[in-house]
């Protein structure tokens, strides 16, 4: 791990754009921008996520994901292997959410890591079933 550079702080870093998940039926998902884990100081780098569902029983979580060569991914999860929580189900009207997601442990051992925003069930109408995603952590030398 390296050293602190002055308290640097890095807030909304590497933002995704508000972007509608694809319309049809779950798995739609919206990548968020790769983060660099060598560069991020242990313990501080979070997604902020901002989600809304609209169209009835669609519904969305977050999964951080890490990858040794900024091309394949797989889920990072804690030491207890938790399953993804749900953001945001769609009733109908718009239900939305803004959130601070914690990485696991586990992405700082690894090159790459992204957060991602995926459908688990229902189908997304391409308009209003969308999210974004950016990234605050203390940056090191």
């Amino acid at each position: 791990m390296g050293r602190l550079t002055g308290n640097i702080l890095k807030r909304g870093v590497y933002a995704t754009a508000t972007t509608a998940f694809a319309s049809g039926a779950a798995p739609k998902s919206i990548n968020g921008k790769t983060v660099f884990p060598d560069f991020i100081e242990g313990g501080t780098l979070m997604a902020h996520v901002s989600v809304n569902a609209r169209t009835n029983t669609t519904t969305i979580a977050a999964v951080w994901e890490v990858s040794k060569d900024n091309s394949t991914f797989i889920p990072a999860r804690g030491w207890n292997n938790p399953a993804s929580v749900v953001l945001v189900t769609g009733t109908g009207s718009d239900v939305a959410l803004e959130v601070c997601l914690d990485a696991p442990g586990s992405v700082y051992a690894w090159p790459y890591a992204r957060c991602r925003l995926v459908t688990g069930t229902g189908t997304a109408d391409g308009t209003n079933d969308k999210g974004s995603v950016d990234y605050y952590y203390r940056e090191v030398e």
